[in-house]
């Protein structure tokens, strides 16, 4: 690894980041020493993906497909990375079959890791949809507190209209204890003990 870092290394200095989201993608890096984020704007908001540390590999798709960066790459700490091109990598391939056992098993463990995190992102996107068809609602169906400081709906009202667009009473009672676990929503109850969802005007 030394004399890889000797003929191919560069250093990366805390903070920096070594590629950005969008970026041409030519160069393969392998962590000699140090940690990276790698992290993605899912809307609007900066979601880290993964840490990678020393013996990982960073960006291995620019080798496979030459797409453009699909993530933003930052070092944790500073960090000395060996860095590929797709022709020395190729070479390094051929020559080290050491090297490449330990890419093609990185390879393995990484779509196993990228099937999980993508079975979350979509999980949060749909759980972000309904979030947006429950503010809809309120505005059309909601009204507001005498003091103007929040928007209500009533619990059985919202819950109704879930299970009319085909979403079960679990599913829609998770749903919103999540919603509220997470704080984007309140539950009240009123003199005559009816629920109602509120969410606090801006």
């Amino acid at each position: 690894m030394s004399k890889l870092f000797k003929n191919f290394g560069v250093i990366v200095n805390e903070g920096e980041y070594i590629f950005r989201d969008g970026d041409v993608a030519d160069t393969l890096y392998l962590i000699h020493k140090g940690s990276v984020r790698i992290s993605k704007n899912v809307d609007g908001v900066d979601e880290e993906l993964q840490i990678l540390k020393e013996g990982e590999f960073v960006g291995d798709m620019a080798v496979i497909n030459s797409q453009p960066r699909s993530a933003d790459a930052c070092a944790l700490e500073d960090c000395e990375l060996i860095e590929m091109n797709k022709e020395a990598f190729e070479i390094m391939v051929r020559k080290n079959n050491k090297f490449a056992v330990a890419f093609i098993e990185f390879l393995s463990n990484r779509l196993r890791a990228t099937n999980v995190l993508v079975a979350r992102l979509t999980e949060k996107e749909n759980k972000n949809k309904n979030f947006i068809s429950i503010l809809r609602y309120f505005i059309t169906h909601g009204k507001q507190d005498k003091a103007g400081e929040w928007a209500l709906l009533k619990f059985d009202t919202l819950m109704d209209k879930m299970e009319q667009q085909g979403i079960s009473t679990s599913q829609s009672s998770g749903l919103l204890h999540d919603f509220i676990s997470e704080g984007r929503m309140s539950l009240k109850h009123d003199q005559n003990k009816n629920s109602w969802l509120a969410i606090k005007v801006e």
